[in-house]
C-alpha cells in the first residue's frame, strides 16, 4: 500500500510539473507563432495602403504631366511676339486648367529671361526674377524635356502662402534653343489630406518622396522640406534604385522605427512609401497575446489546482463515486419514464378498443334487459367502462399521447374560478390562498386536462396534511431567454406553485413520485397516477413540472406552461338537443377493428343513419369516389396499410368539399396533428351520446372543415 502511495504521489508531481511547462512551452509557440502572424498582418495591411497611395500618385502625375504638355502646344502655336499682348487670354486659359485640378496651386509659364509669360494667379505678371529657383535653373543646361520634380518651397513675397514643391518642364525655340519652362505649383497638403482618409489607423506613416530622399509630404503632417539620410534604410534602399520593397528601420526624421513597403512611380522619379510604428505592431500583438493570458493563466492555475487536489482523491473517492451512482440513477429514472411512457401509449390504445365494445355492447344490451338484476349488471358494467376510461385517461396523459384541445386561457381568471372547486373538494380544515391572481397571463392548454392536474395536485397536498394546514396557489411568469430553464425549457412561461405544510415527500421517493402505478399510500387509497397525469399534461404541454419538498416542512409543486400571446378562446355554449338522421342519410364507417365497427355501425343505425363500412382507406376512396350521398365520415385515425385515417380526412378536405369528417381515435401520435388541421377528434370510448354531439358539431359547422 506504501508503496502504491508513494508511486501515485510520484506521478503527480510529474503531472504537476507537466501541468506547468506544457503551457509555458504552448504558450511560447503560439506567442511566437503570433508575433510572425501580426508581422505578416502588418506587412500586408501596409503593402495594400502604399498601392493605394501609388495608384493615386500615379494618377495625379499622369495628369500633370498631361496638362504641361497641354499648355506647351497652346504656346508653341503663339507667335513668340505675341505673347505679351495675349497674356490675359493665356491667364484665363491656364486658370482653367488649375481649376479642373484640385491638387495645383498654380501654372506658370517662364520666358528664357526667368520673368513670367503668363500665370494663373495674377494678371498681369509679377515682375519677379524667378530664374534662380530650381524648377528654372535645372532647364537650362539640358536640352531635354524630362519633368523635374522640385524642392518643398516657400512663395516669394509679396506672395506668400501655403508650401509647395514644382512639376516642370523645358520648353524649346523652333531651333531648339531654351525658350522658358513650363511650372506647376503642386500643393503638398492635397497628398497629405489623401494619406490622413487612407492612414487613420495609430501608427500609420505615408509619404512621397524624390528619388534622392527629398520628402515632398507625409502623414503625420509636419515639415516636409527634409531629406533622408543616404545612410538610412530606406535612404540607402533609394540610392540603389529599387522599384519595390519592404523594410524595417528607424526613421531619421522623427526617430521611430516603422515596417515601411515603398514603390517607384512608373516613368516619374518619385517614390512612394507607406509604413506602421512598430511599437503599434507590438502592441497588437499584445493585446492578442493578452487574451490567451487571460485565457491560459487561470486555465494553468485551474490546472495545477486540480492536480494538487488529486492528492486528496483517497478521501474524496466515496463523495465521487456515491455522486456519479445518482447520476446514473437520474439517467436510468429518465430512461425507465421513457419507456413506460411508450408502453403505456400502446396499452391504453388497445385497452380503449376493447372498453368501446365493452361499453357499445351494455348499451346494446340496455335495449333487451330483462329484470332489474340485468339493469343492475348493466350498471356494474358501465361504472367499470367509465372508470377504465378514467384510467386510460391518466395513462395516455402520462405517455403524453392523450389527443388535447387546447384552448387559450387567461390563468389569473381561470384560478380564481378554479378556488372554488377546490374548496367543494378539499375539507373544511384546509385554508386555501391564492396569490399573483393578475389578468394578462395567458396559457393554450387543454382546460379539462389542466383542471384534472390541479385537482391531483390538491388532493395530494390534502393527504400530506391529515391535520389541515395552508394550500398555497400562487401564480407567476419567468422568462428563459437567457439561457435553459428546468428540464431545458426555454422562452417565457406561466408558473402555477402549489405549495402545502404538510409531512412532505421522502428523498429516496421523490425520484419515482411521477411514476405510473407508483404511491406511497395505503392500498386502496390511491392507483398511483395522479401525479403521473400532471407530470404527462405538462410535458405534452410544453412545459415541465418541478417538486420541492423538505420532510416536515411541506411541498411545492410548480407547473411550468408556455406562455401565449394569441387572443382568449371565445366561451360556446354547448348544444344538447337530441339528433336524428334525416330519412335515407347514409355515413361512410372507416374501421379495421370487426367489433369496434360492429359497436359504431350500432350506434349510428340508432340515429337513423344508413351505414356503409370500410375496412381501409383505399376501399373508403373508392366508396367516395362511387357515391357521393354521404352525409359525413367517421374513421379511425390509427389504419392498417399506408394510408390513416389523417390522410383519408385530407383527402376528403381536398377532392369532396363540404363532406365532413370525425376521426375517432384512442392513442395515435397523429392525433396532435389533426386537430392542428382542423379536424374534429373523437376519443375512444365513445358512448352513443358522444358520437350524436360529435355529429351535431360537425353538421352544424362543415365549413371548418373545408378551411
Amino acid at each position: 500500500m506504501l508503496t502504491a502511495q508513494r508511486d501515485s504521489l510520484r506521478q503527480l508531481w510529474l503531472i504537476l510539473w507537466a501541468a506547468i511547462l506544457v503551457p509555458v512551452v504552448l504558450f511560447g509557440y503560439t506567442a511566437w507563432s503570433g508575433y510572425r502572424a501580426a508581422h505578416d498582418m502588418a506587412d500586408r495591411q501596409i503593402v495594400r495602403t502604399r498601392d493605394v497611395a501609388s495608384e493615386h500618385a500615379l494618377k495625379v502625375f499622369e495628369t500633370i504631366d498631361r496638362s504641361i504638355a497641354l499648355v506647351d502646344e497652346i504656346v508653341r502655336a503663339i507667335p513668340s511676339d505675341e505673347l505679351p499682348a495675349r497674356e490675359p487670354e493665356l491667364h484665363a486659359r491656364l486658370k482653367q486648367i488649375v481649376a479642373q485640378s484640385p491638387q495645383m496651386k498654380s501654372l506658370w509659364v517662364f520666358g528664357a529671361n526667368g520673368r513670367s509669360i503668363a500665370n494663373s494667379l495674377l494678371l498681369p505678371s509679377p515682375s519677379l526674377d524667378f530664374s534662380d529657383r530650381d524648377y528654372f535653373s535645372s532647364h537650362i543646361d539640358t536640352p531635354g524635356k524630362d519633368l523635374f520634380i522640385g524642392d518643398v518651397l516657400r512663395p516669394r513675397l509679396p506672395y506668400a502662402g501655403v508650401d509647395f514643391f514644382s512639376i516642370s518642364r523645358r520648353r524649346n525655340a523652333p531651333d531648339g534653343r531654351f525658350a522658358g519652362v513650363i511650372q506647376v505649383s503642386m500643393l503638398p497638403e492635397y497628398f497629405e489630406t489623401f494619406y490622413d482618409r487612407i492612414g487613420r489607423e495609430d501608427g500609420a506613416y505615408l509619404a512621397l518622396l524624390r528619388d534622392d530622399g527629398v520628402i515632398l509630404a507625409r502623414h503625420p503632417a509636419g515639415t516636409a522640406a527634409l531629406r533622408l539620410d543616404p545612410q538610412s534604410p530606406l535612404g540607402s534602399v533609394l540610392a540603389t534604385k529599387s522599384e519595390s520593397g519592404v523594410l524595417t528601420g528607424m526613421s531619421p526624421v522623427d526617430g521611430v522605427t516603422r515596417r515601411v513597403a515603398y514603390a517607384r512611380l512608373p516613368n516619374y522619379p518619385v517614390y512612394v512609401v507607406a509604413g506602421y510604428d512598430m511599437a503599434q505592431i507590438r502592441a497588437a500583438w499584445g493585446r492578442w497575446l493578452g487574451g490567451y493570458l487571460l485565457f491560459g493563466i487561470p486555465a494553468t492555475v485551474a490546472l495545477v489546482g486540480v492536480v494538487l487536489l488529486a492528492q486528496r482523491r483517497t478521501r474524496r473517492f466515496y463523495v465521487e463515486a456515491t455522486r456519479r451512482q445518482a447520476a446514473e440513477a437520474a439517467l436510468r429514472q429518465a430512461q425507465r419514464l421513457e419507456a413506460l411512457g411508450q408502453l403505456t401509449g400502446g396499452v391504453a390504445h388497445d385497452f380503449n378498443n376493447l372498453l368501446m365494445v365493452i361499453g357499445g355492447s351494455a348499451q346494446q344490451l340496455r335495449k333487451h334487459r330483462d329484470g332489474p338484476k340485468a339493469a343492475r349488471s348493466l350498471d356494474m358494467i358501465d361504472t367499470a367502462v367509465r372508470r377504465a376510461t378514467a384510467l386510460t385517461r391518466k395513462l395516455l396523459a402520462f405517455a403524453r399521447r392523450r389527443a388535447l384541445a387546447p384552448k387559450v386561457i387567461d390563468l389569473g381568471g381561470y384560478l380564481a374560478e378554479f378556488r372554488e372547486v377546490l374548496t367543494r373538494s378539499l375539507r373544511s380544515d384546509i385554508i386555501i390562498r391564492c396569490e399573483g391572481l393578475v389578468p394578462g397571463l395567458a396559457v393554450e392548454i387543454d382546460p379539462d386536462e389542466l383542471e384534472v392536474a390541479l385537482l391531483n395536485l390538491a388532493v395530494n397536498a390534502r393527504d400530506a396534511m391529515p391535520d389541515g394546514g395552508d394550500l398555497v396557489i400562487a401564480l407567476t411568469s419567468r422568462s428563459f431567454a437567457l439561457g435553459p430553464g428546468p428540464d431545458g425549457i426555454g422562452g417565457d412561461f406561466v408558473v402555477i406553485r402549489v405549495s402545502d405544510n404538510g409531512v412532505g415527500i421522502d428523498p429516496q421517493m421523490r425520484t419515482r413520485i411521477f411514476e405510473p402505478f407508483f404511491t406511497t399510500k395505503e392500498p386502496g387509497k390511491g392507483t398511483g397516477l395522479g401525479l403521473s397525469q400532471v407530470y404527462g399534461f405538462a410535458k405534452q404541454s410544453g412545459g415541465t413540472i418541478e417538486v420541492e419538498s423538505e420532510s416536515g416542512k411541506g411541498t411545492t409543486f410548480a407547473l411550468y406552461l408556455p406562455r401565449s400571446r394569441k387572443s382568449l378562446t371565445p366561451v360556446v355554449a354547448p348544444v344538447h338537443e337530441s339528433h336524428q338522421a334525416p330519412p335515407g342519410a347514409k355515413a361512410l364507417l372507416v374501421e379495421d377493428n370487426k367489433e369496434v365497427a360492429e359497436i359504431a355501425t350500432g350506434y349510428l343505425t340508432q340515429l337513423g343513419y344508413a351505414v356503409t363500412h370500410a375496412w381501409n382507406v383505399d376501399e373508403a376512396l373508392r366508396l367516395l369516389r362511387d357515391t357521393r350521398d354521404f352525409e359525413f365520415v367517421l374513421s379511425d385515425i390509427v389504419m392498417p396499410g399506408g394510408l390513416s385515417g389523417l390522410d383519408l380526412a385530407q383527402t376528403v378536405r381536398s377532392q369532396h368539399k363540404g363532406l365532413p369528417v370525425i376521426l375517432a381515435t384512442g392513442y395515435s401520435e397523429r392525433a396532435e396533428a389533426a386537430r392542428r388541421d382542423g379536424f374534429l377528434l373523437l376519443a375512444k370510448p365513445y358512448s352513443l351520446e358522444t358520437l350524436m354531439r360529435a355529429i351535431q358539431q360537425v353538421l352544424r359547422e362543415p365549413e371548418k372543415q373545408s378551411a
